[in-house]
């Protein structure tokens, strides 16, 4: 007789330990994608009884949740999540998105000039002013 009591009272422990609990945000990312996805309201209301937050959600919460497609089934529910959760802390404040930050230039435009002017045009020219003077040199010999 014990040993049932004590496997009924464990079993009933277990289904009430079962709830799934969810932040704030991942209550948001599960609504966004259940919207996404068309999944039917009325399942998602009906997974909404079975969880319970963690952090607290406002009206403000529910209505942009709502904004985002929520049918009213899963509003319902979500408005009983908002009364149930008054008494739970705020939501912790996401991190902000990294921005993205453009590698700056190689270098400024003048110096890009002058390297390319050192590595391309300055060899040219010396190689033009060689050439120019081999045949100063051949003209006084021929004539």
């Amino acid at each position: 007789m014990r040993l049932r009591v004590i496997l009924v009272a464990l079993a009933v422990s277990l289904i009430a330990s079962a709830q799934m609990k969810l932040s704030h945000a991942q209550l948001t990312e599960f609504i966004q994608s259940a919207v996404t996805l068309h999944q039917d309201d009325r399942k998602v209301a009906e997974y909404l009884k079975k969880v319970q937050l963690t952090e607290r959600i406002s009206d403000r919460d529910v209505e942009e949740l709502q904004g985002l497609g929520a049918g009213p089934k899963t509003v319902a529910e979500l408005h009983r999540l908002r009364d149930e959760s008054a008494a739970l802390p705020v939501p912790k404040p996401l991190p902000p998105k990294p921005v993205y930050v453009p590698p700056p230039p190689p270098d400024s435009v003048e110096q890009l000039i002058a390297t390319t002017y050192a590595a391309l045009i300055a060899p040219a020219r010396k190689r033009a002013v060689g050439r120019e003077k081999s045949r100063r040199s051949f003209k006084r010999t021929t004539i």
